[in-house]
């Protein structure tokens, strides 16, 4: 598995919204704002399992991610993105 680049992993363990794409069926893409932390080498978020977005991730788990930074934007700086692969699905205990 490959590291998280530290610009990435200092976004995606702050308050910026992250763009989590992934396809349609029709191999359109679906674009959801999602939350992200970051665990080792993990990348994660929380969703409800019969999100589109989920419910995408389990029949095609390829995946791009385009992280906010709005402190970077104001100085000029752009956010980070990368292509990803979902690989892991975890429920709640009761979910």
């Amino acid at each position: 598995m490959a590291s998280i680049p530290h610009p990435a992993e200092d976004l995606l363990g702050s308050n910026a919204l992250t763009h989590l794409v992934t396809l349609n069926d029709d191999e359109t893409p679906q674009v959801s704002v999602v939350w992200c932390g970051v665990r080792g080498d993990e990348i994660m978020f929380v969703s409800e399992a019969a999100t589109r977005k989920v419910r995408n991730l389990r029949r095609d788990p390829r995946v791009l991610l385009s992280i906010e930074d709005e402190e970077g934007n104001l100085r000029g700086r752009r956010g980070a993105s990368a292509p990803a692969t979902a690989w892991k699905f975890t429920s709640w205990p009761g979910a």
